[in-house]
């Protein structure tokens, strides 16, 4: 017959023994929404908010349009598709996988959606692309991640300096040159996109003109649940190099009467 001692011991082996085995980090899902827009339909949406040289527009109505599917379908871009990174994107990057759930059924507005279900603190990588010679080039990006708002961002090629920015921009070859390779988020990206809020875009420009350039949204995973809007504006690039840091919504032949 056991001792009340012995009896006691047992019990405290048995809780010592859950305690000493690690938690596992509950999965959480996550929402990613884009939206890939002509430029001219973008900027009639861009607002110029203050003095902040790295976000000089906000888009604070363009969310409530989408949402109630008030914008007419000539200003959408057709044929880009978001993808997640494969592996060797993933590895180039430093990310994790991201496994799409089965049922993405739901009323999203006139958004395209992805959910997927992540452990909290890693980095995850999806990409916009797509085929075709309608819109090929990316002038702006709209972000907003975790508690952040709807901005504006330009495109900016990281430079030598401490300066992060939440937009990068880099040549397509440059990007596939470290495909399943180290290297590109430790060397490159990772001290200069801004994570703050959660979600950054990197633009990867096609040397080919005529084909359309590459979007990868890089994600740190929170731990609670959230929601990434995205908005891309493409613009042809025989019209030539509109720059909206410079000369803003409604002007260089920008037309804002969007129906």
């Amino acid at each position: 017959m056991m001792s009340r001692s012995a009896f006691g011991l047992g019990i405290a082996a048995v809780i010592l023994a859950f305690v000493a085995v690690p938690s596992v980090a509950t999965a959480v899902e996550y929402r990613l929404r884009v939206v890939n827009l002509d430029d001219e339909a973008y900027f009639h949406f861009a607002e110029r908010d203050g003095d902040d040289s790295a976000s000089p527009f906000a888009l604070r109505r363009l969310e409530p349009a989408l949402e109630q599917r008030t914008l007419p379908s000539g200003v959408f871009v057709p044929s880009r598709v978001i993808l997640p990174a494969d592996p060797g994107r993933m590895r180039s990057f430093g990310a994790a996988e991201a496994r799409p759930l089965a049922d993405q059924r739901r009323d999203t507005g006139q958004w395209q959606e992805v959910r997927w279900e992540g452990k909290p603190g890693e980095r995850v990588v999806w990409i916009v692309q797509g085929e075709g010679v309608v819109r090929q080039g990316v002038v702006g990006v709209g972000l907003r991640g975790a508690g952040g708002e709807f901005r504006h961002y330009i495109p900016f090629t990281p430079g030598p300096r401490a300066w992060k920015v939440r937009a990068a921009r880099l040549g397509l070859e440059f990007v596939d040159f470290w495909y399943g390779r180290d290297g590109l988020w430790t060397r490159f990206l990772g001290p200069r996109l801004d994570l703050a809020t959660g979600i950054a875009a990197v633009v990867a420009e096609n040397p080919n003109s005529v084909y359309a350039d590459s979007v990868f949204l890089v994600i740190e995973q929170p731990p609670a649940a959230t929601t990434y809007d995205v908005v891309i504006a493409w613009r042809h690039r025989s019209r030539g190099q509109f720059n909206p840091y410079y000369e803003g919504p409604g002007s260089g032949g920008v037309d804002t009467d969007v129906r």
